[in-house]
């Protein structure tokens, strides 16, 4: 049977939240919050550290004083990263970007990273981006990127997460 949303078809749980930009970090926060393997192959491709680990917390539209973050992926006492992403090709301003610092400064995991999520291509960002902001890395993903990863995280699942990293 055919499922519509305002005429259109939705062939996944995700299409039912939307493609608003608010709608497609949700479904990364949440995939990472259930597949440990797209999790830990999401954060090495950033340049954190490598394998699974379990004790993460993926946080979704963290408010503080300086803003509100996207997704923040933390592992404890080891990896930090605020994750701002965009629909479509923009990027966000280093101005905007810096308003993360001190979150992550205040973090004590050794590795911390701003993470720009966008359909901007990789040498585009790298010529309009700073490397880092205040000593603390950039790095930047397509969406097609993170559509990869969770492809090659697929194997290492059990069915349920394997359908969900499909949708």
């Amino acid at each position: 049977m055919k499922l519509l949303r305002y005429r259109q078809p939705v062939g996944s749980i995700f299409d039912l939240l939307g493609t608003k930009e608010d709608d497609m970090t949700y479904a990364l926060g949440f995939v990472a919050s259930r597949s440990l393997e797209f999790a830990s192959r999401l954060v090495q491709k950033v340049g954190g550290p490598s394998g699974v680990i379990k004790d993460g917390i993926v946080r979704l539209q963290e408010v503080d004083g300086d803003g509100r973050t996207d997704v923040e992926i933390e592992w404890p006492n080891r990896f930090n990263a605020v994750f701002e992403a965009k629909r479509g090709p923009w990027l966000p301003t280093a101005e905007q970007l810096a308003k993360y610092i001190p979150r992550l400064r205040a973090n004590v995991a050794p590795i911390k990273r701003l993470v720009t999520v966008t359909n901007a291509p990789a040498a585009y960002a790298s010529a309009s981006l700073p490397n880092a902001i205040e000593e603390i890395p950039i790095a930047h993903l397509m969406w097609r990127e993170v559509f990869h990863l969770a492809r090659a995280a697929k194997p290492s699942e059990g069915n349920r997460n394997k359908a969900l990293l499909d949708e």
